[in-house]
């Protein structure tokens, strides 16, 4: 219900994002493999329904903290993402600040949605 509320027209789409990335399950974490250090903090986990991720390193070696980015740590940002409304809301702001579901590639693919 939470996504239809959120996403609206694009809420068939959102909930098979949601599916295939985490079975719907708000309090899954994945990618633990893809784990690095920024500083003191542990990045790169991802967590909830859409599987945000806290960060991660590029290829060309620097770190993204999204935690940091939007003003917490990254204990604080998971707490924050193992809320189901909030995870909702947060993979809405992504979907609309990049205009498709290529933050979710692998499952956007599967689902036809790329």
């Amino acid at each position: 219900a939470i996504i239809k509320e959120v996403f609206g027209e694009k809420a068939e789409a959102a909930e098979k994002i949601a599916r295939c990335e985490s079975g719907l399950n708000p309090e899954r974490i994945g990618d633990e493999h893809l784990t690095s250090m920024d500083g003191d903090e542990v990045i790169g986990r991802s967590i909830g329904i859409f599987q945000i991720r806290t960060g991660a390193t590029e290829k060309n070696g620097k770190k993204w903290n999204r935690a940091k980015a939007n003003g917490m740590t990254v204990a604080e940002f998971e707490k924050k993402m193992m809320n189901p409304e909030e995870n909702i809301k947060y993979a809405k702001q992504m979907l609309d600040r990049v205009g498709d579901w290529s933050p979710w590639y692998n499952c956007g693919v599967k689902e036809n949605l790329l």
